[in-house]
Parts: structure tokens; sequence; C-alpha cells
């Protein structure tokens, strides 16, 4: 006690007795009764002592010397900020890492160069791993072992290389220890992507995807080419942290073998997705949305389609060679078009020259809207691996009602192009009469031509003795 009294106050900032003691690697006797004033002394004196063991006062100091520095001079993290703000004589620290996918943290520390020797700079360790000698030192934090939410300490030892001194109530460790607590919110994304997706038939032959399943690339969409099968399985497998799964927005087991999707008469999207949920980092349920599209495959060899427009509308019709190109005409800008096909696997599309597809189907008339003028479409006829297509040429048409015809076609109401010409005439209008229904017969000094034809079904004088009657006789004996 009197030793302690008589030993000057030390320059650096005293510690409170347990945690200098603790520093000293002692222990802390919990006393059952007051402590006497002699027990106080006495340990205010190794408080005194562990305090100043570590002056760090500006002076060069060998190893084992009491004013040997064993603190840092600096400690930065490259992510976050330490809580509170680092202070040589301050051990205990916290650090928030924000970003969920930091895959580590760069912990640069520095001693104070000026207070040694070259050859005599402390001993520091990270988590009782010895770093290399020097002045300036950094440490890598691994933060990549796990997916979800991290806490953990890291320790920093600052010792003097010579080591602790002195035994029992007078032991001194020598030595400084930092601790951070590394804390880093759980990767969500991970924990909500799947880390396998396999689809296979009810026998157990499996499908592949398209792109190929994979679980650090992963996408939010995978096809699958499923033959014509109905039903298949799907056996999704979560991250273990998931807390649940959803098809299609329905709750589904997350541990069943397998879950059995309805595939339809053409295929079908299904929407799958992990779910988490925790009370710190995720209060509300997160999740990360995937699709699985399953097309059926038919075997479309000898296919045999036809296209139409509504009656009301206009026609369809095959043309060019082999009949593998279809031309539509219709009277609107909106006509309603249907298709039938022999094969009950295929489906069809109409794509238009815009890029805009509208799915066709049998039994019900899809109106699509067609330009002013012709436009090249394509009929895309799905089921194989490859589509079949056909060119489609659309007209809008001009009506046959613009030709000056004595009788209409009662099959044909719309001419070849955008507008009516001369050449529509057979087409538009009704069979025209033989010159020899011409009634009246031709005027004098004309000579009837029974085998060319009037303009319309019947032969009129007013309008057909120009074609029908010429001068001179032809000798057919039918003169006027």
């Amino acid at each position: 006690r009197e030793d302690a009294a008589a030993r000057p106050k030390c320059r650096c900032d005293p510690e409170p007795p347990r945690r200098a003691m603790a520093d000293a690697g002692g222990v802390v006797a919990r006393p059952r009764g007051p402590p006497s004033a002699a027990v106080r002394a006495l340990v205010a004196a190794i408080a005194v002592r562990g305090a100043c063991s570590s002056m760090c006062n500006g002076e060069v100091a060998p190893p084992g010397d009491s004013r040997y520095c064993i603190r840092l001079l600096s400690l930065r993290p490259s992510v976050g900020m330490l809580q509170p703000t680092f202070s040589p004589t301050v051990y205990d620290y916290r650090l928030v890492v924000p970003e969920a996918d930091a895959p580590a943290v760069n912990v640069s520390m520095a001693v104070d160069a000026s207070l040694y020797e070259p050859e005599h700079l402390p001993d520091i360790s990270v988590d009782d791993k010895p770093l290399e000698a020097g002045a300036n030192l950094s440490h890598v934090i691994d933060l990549e072992s796990e997916m979800g939410a991290l806490d953990r300490e890291v320790r920093i030892r600052v010792a003097d290389p010579a080591g602790a001194s002195g035994m029992w109530w007078w032991y001194n460790a020598r030595a400084h220890t930092y601790t951070i607590r590394v804390t880093q919110p759980p990767d969500l994304k991970l924990i909500t992507t799947p880390l396998s997706v396999k689809v296979s038939d009810l026998a157990g032959e499996t499908f592949r995807s398209h792109p190929a399943f994979d679980h650090k690339n992963f996408t939010d969409k995978y096809e699958y080419k499923v033959g014509d099968h109905s039903v298949v399985r799907a056996t999704v497998k979560c991250a273990k942290l998931a807390v649940g799964l959803r098809i299609d927005g329905k709750d589904a087991d997350l541990h069943a073998d397998y879950h059995e999707l309805q595939i339809g008469k053409h295929g079908v999207e299904t929407t799958i997705e992990c779910t988490y949920k925790d009370s710190k980092w995720s209060p509300e349920e997160t999740s990360t949305p995937f699709m699985l599209k399953f097309e059926k495959v038919w075997d479309l060899s000898g296919l045999k389609v036809d296209l139409r427009i509504d009656e009301q509308d206009g026609y369809c019709a095959k043309e060019g060679r082999g009949q593998k190109r279809f031309v539509c005409r219709s009277a609107g800008s909106k006509p309603k078009f249907t298709v039938s096909y022999d094969k009950i696997g295929a489906h069809t599309r109409l794509r238009t020259e815009n890029g805009s597809e509208i799915a066709l189907h049998e039994e019900e008339p899809r109106v699509v809207e067609i330009p002013d003028g012709a436009a090249d479409f394509v009929l895309s006829v799905r089921g194989d691996a490859e589509p079949i297509t056909f060119p489609v040429r659309v007209i809008h048409a001009a009506s046959c009602s613009s030709l000056p015809c004595a009788s209409k076609s009662a099959e044909r109401w719309l001419c070849y192009d955008v507008v009516c010409r001369d050449t529509d005439r057979p087409h538009c209008c009704g069979t025209p009469a033989k010159c020899e229904a011409l009634s009246g017969g031709c005027p004098e000094g004309t000579s009837l031509q029974p085998d060319r034809s009037c303009a319309g079904s019947t032969c009129d004088a007013a309008t057909d003795v120009a074609t029908c009657c010429t001068k001179g006789d032809t000798g057919d004996g039918s003169g006027g």
C-alpha cells in the first residue's frame, strides 16, 4: 500500500480495476462480505499497475518494460463504421455491415511506429491467429460462410513480445484485446432462390430446362418441352433458411418430394416462390418469384391447316406453289380470323408486321386489326420442336360494287386488290351471256358475232350491240 501511494500517477488514462484485471488475464474474486481497507488498497494498487503497464506516453521502450505500448493507434473497417468511434483505450466495438451480399470486410490496423524500435514491434493476432509483424496491418473477415444473418465476434490482441510478467495477484498478461461484434443482414435474394428444380413425368423421366437451372446464375424463367404429357412432377428444393413454398400464389408443402402440375391442352406457365421471414431483418414475408413454362410437343408431320376469315368480312384462299401461302381479303379493317388443323396438339399464332402475336383457335374467332392496303403476316403452327410457318398476304380489298356489272357474282363480292380493275370482272360479275342471246338482232349493215360475250348475264341491245355486232358479213348467215 505504501508503494502504491508513493508511485506517481500514470500519464495514461487509468482503466477500471475489473477491466485491468481482465486484460491481465486475472480472475476477479467476489468476496462474500464487504472488502477490508487492506484489500481495497491492494486491488487499487494492482489496477494502477495494470493501467500503467502500457503508458504509450511517447517514449520508446523495449519489450518487457512497463512503458512498452500495447495499444493500437488506429482501427478501420473497409465497409460500415465502428460504433463507438475508435479510441486506443476503448476495447469493445460494434460493426454493422449494411450490404447483405458483401463477401468480406477488410480491417486495417496500425500501431504508433515512433514508440518502438523496428525489431521490437508488438505481437498482433486476430482470433488467436498471429499476423506478420509490422506497423500497418490488415485482416480480412470472411462473410460468405453463411447466407443467413451474421453475428460474430472478432478479437484483435496486441501483446508485448516479451510475454506476461508476474504471477498470482501480480500477474500481468501485458496485452490488450479489442473486440468487434460484426453483424450483417441475411442475403434475402440468396435465401429465396431455390437450390435446385427438377421436372419429370410420372414415370420419373427428367425433362431438361432452357436455360439449364443454375443456383448461382439464377434467372426468372425456365422453359420445358414436355411432349404430350398432361401432368408433370416438379421437385423444388429451397434453401435451408426458407420458411415456405408457394406455387401459383398458393401455399405448398416445403418438404414434399414433388408437386404434380397440370399442363393443359397446349401448355401452362407456373410461378414458384421460396419464401423467407424473420422478426429482425425481414418482418414482412419476402420471396423471389420465378416461372416454369411448360410447352407440349406434338408430331406435326403431314399437318393440314386452314385459315379462314368470317364470311361477313371476307375470305382466305391458298395460293402459290404447293398451296403453302394464304391470301386473305377483307372488306373491313378488323376481320375475325379462325384456324383449323388435323393435329390435336397443334396451336397457332398469327404474327403481324409489327411483331405482335395473336393466338388463333378453332372455335373462337379472333379480331385482328389490319392496315389499309396490303400487309404480310406469318401463321405459325406450334407443337413440334420447330414450328411450321405459312406466309399470309392480307389485303384490305375493294368491293366489287365499284365495277359496272350487269349482274354480280353470287359467290365473290371483293376484288383481288385494294382497287378494282377490269381483270376483276370475271371474278366480280356473273357469268356473261353469249351474243347469240342478243334480243332484236343486229342493226342493218352489221353481222352478229354469236361466240362473243355480252357484258352481263343477259345481253342488252343498248350496251352490247357494239360488242356483238360488226360491220360486214361473217358468213354465218345471221346478219341483219
